[in-house]
């Protein structure tokens, strides 16, 4: 048996859910600030985890960079993306208007510098729906990678999209700080 599958309370449900003719899953971003948690999913709805966890359902609205590095470099950079249309800025809010509030939205570097951001995925039952019409999750959420926030930056997306925030963090190489 794999790791992965060892690793969860019901194997047989995971291996199944993985091996059917569609394979349901969101991914699950965790950042840890210090003034609290945030759980953000790519669904459209929140979502509940294998574990009870809710985790926010914002879509297309955010999205993450492939990882960078090689075999040189000792901790790989991963850049998540939150895009906040102009209405949601305000309701007269154009670039001149938004750019006054972006240091509200990046916050305080204290916050969230050297805090831990995590990803993983979670496994859905494509045939098995909660009583909201949600897809039940299998098994616990699957750790895809882990590491610590470094900075904030912005940038007006094109058109008339809005701004997109951008979160860098430095990825562990091994062993997960999950492990330990």
């Amino acid at each position: 048996m794999s790791r992965l599958l060892a690793a969860q309370p019901d194997p047989a449900a995971v291996e199944a859910a993985l091996s059917g003719d569609v394979v349901s899953w969101a991914l699950l971003l965790e950042l840890q600030f210090v003034s609290g948690t945030i759980r953000l999913s790519n669904t459209t709805v929140p979502v509940v985890d294998g574990a009870g966890t809710t985790w926010s359902g914002l879509g297309d609205l955010v999205g993450m960079s492939d990882i960078e590095g090689g075999p040189g470099n000792l901790a790989p950079l991963r850049e998540y993306y939150l895009g906040i249309p102009y209405e949601l800025l305000g309701a007269d809010s154009v670039p001149a208007q938004a750019s006054a509030r972006i240091p509200g939205l990046i916050g305080d570097a204290a916050d969230y510098r050297g805090r831990p951001a995590n990803l993983s995925a979670q496994l859905f039952d494509a045939d098995a729906y909660d009583a909201r019409g949600r897809a039940s999750a299998v098994g616990m959420p699957i750790a895809l990678d882990a590491g610590l926030m470094t900075n904030v930056g912005w940038s007006f997306a094109p058109g008339d999209g809005g701004v997109v925030l951008t979160l860098r963090c430095l990825l562990y190489t091994s062993p997960s700080p999950r492990d330990s």
